[in-house]
């Protein structure tokens, strides 16, 4: 082989060495296969790459060597934005090398963001148990309480039915999820109600549901008492606030009612004027509609 044959960029050793990114081939890069993160959106993958075409990638993307294949790399952390960057055809990709990978990184960027599908942390929790690593130090390292851990590796041991819905997407917090496995066992005609159909099961529904049922669930199997951020955020709970983590028995009674054809639960006490009436939904949205639109359907026990 002559010195013709070999790509060398003398220029590249001036980049390197004030921190710019190189510019890898695209072709040379592959997702890192123990990604917690399988499941992509399509329709937010293609608005990232419209947004990429338009400003271009502002992050250059983080990959390490790929020890399988000489002159290869796996990514660390950026695989939306190499797909997108795929999308539009382009054969290179500015990135940086780094070789000290720590999967802890990459899982705690995707479990911080919104949308992580459950079976996808659970099973990535899983692969960490039994590499030999405690539930407290996956939690110190995630940045979460022990509780959340402890509820995400329950979420291995769902049943099918349950498992399908985590799979779509529906659920929206661990805990939400948490509710639903622990409930299987005790009210399954329940549990199969709120899977039927398509709408999103958040922890705020479960909990109303199985307390109308007449169904509790306990706290997390190491007896933490705490909710993760994501699930004090879905409730709108300060984090100086009391914590709960079993649900909230309905005290005597609640007027069903109907707004627009939509079901939901009035709540005693005033709008923010004498002609609005506040309205908890079915779907765990609460608004503030007009008194005209309301519609008394029944007593609800």
């Amino acid at each position: 082989m002559s010195y013709e044959d070999l790509e060398f960029d003398v220029t590249s050793l001036m980049r390197d060495a004030t921190g710019e990114p190189l510019k890898l081939c695209v072709e040379w890069i592959a997702p890192d296969p123990d990604n917690i993160r399988t499941r992509l959106d399509a329709q937010a993958l293609r608005e990232l790459a419209d947004s990429i075409a338009a400003v271009g990638l502002i992050q250059p993307i983080s990959v390490r060597n790929d020890p399988a294949r000489r002159g290869h790399y796996l990514i660390n952390v950026g695989e939306r934005r190499w797909r997108a960057v795929k999308l539009l055809g382009h054969e290179r990709i500015a990135a940086f090398v780094h070789e000290r990978f720590d999967p802890y990184c990459q899982a705690a960027e995707n479990v911080q963001r919104e949308g992580l599908n459950m079976m996808d942390l659970a099973r990535w929790i899983a692969r960490r148990r039994a590499a030999g690593e405690s539930q407290e130090t996956i939690a110190r390292k995630l940045g979460k309480p022990r509780s959340f851990i402890t509820e995400a590796a329950t979420l291995t041991q769902a049943p099918e039915a349950i498992a399908r819905a985590l799979e779509a997407g529906r659920v929206t917090s661990v805990r939400a999820a948490y509710l639903l496995v622990r409930a299987w066992d005790r009210d399954r005609e329940t549990v199969r109600g709120l899977l039927a159909g398509e709408a999103p099961l958040s922890r705020q529904t479960l909990e109303r549901a199985l307390a109308l049922s007449g169904s509790t669930v306990e706290a997390s199997v190491d007896g933490e008492q705490g909710e993760s951020r994501e699930d004090e955020k879905e409730r709108g709970v300060p984090r100086s606030s009391p914590e709960r983590v079993t649900p909230r028995l309905r005290a005597s009674y609640a007027l069903g009612v109907t707004v627009d054809g939509r079901a939901g639960e009035l709540e005693l006490r005033p709008g923010s004027t004498p002609l609005c009436a506040r309205v908890l939904f079915t779907d765990g949205k609460r608004e503030e509609v007009p008194l005209e639109r309301v519609r008394l359907t029944q007593w609800m026990s």
